[in-house]
């Protein structure tokens, strides 16, 4: 699954599609070994994003990488 993107309003609680991203970063969580998630997110807010999510081990790709 891609979601493109986390932004600002996902970072708040209950603002944007912050109650849905949760629920679904929670399913990846549980189903890690059956699933994969990437989320699209600026580099100024990936910090935030891996803390309010506790992401463990993310693997960050930078936009370079698509080129």
């Amino acid at each position: 699954m891609i979601v493109d993107e986390v932004g600002k309003l996902e970072l708040q609680q209950d603002t944007g599609l912050e109650p849905e991203l949760k629920h679904i970063v929670e399913y990846y969580k549980q189903n890690s070994s059956h699933t994969k998630l990437m989320l699209v997110v600026r580099d100024y807010l990936l910090n935030e994003c891996i803390s309010k999510y506790e992401l463990i081990r993310p693997v960050v790709l930078n936009r370079d990488f698509f080129i």
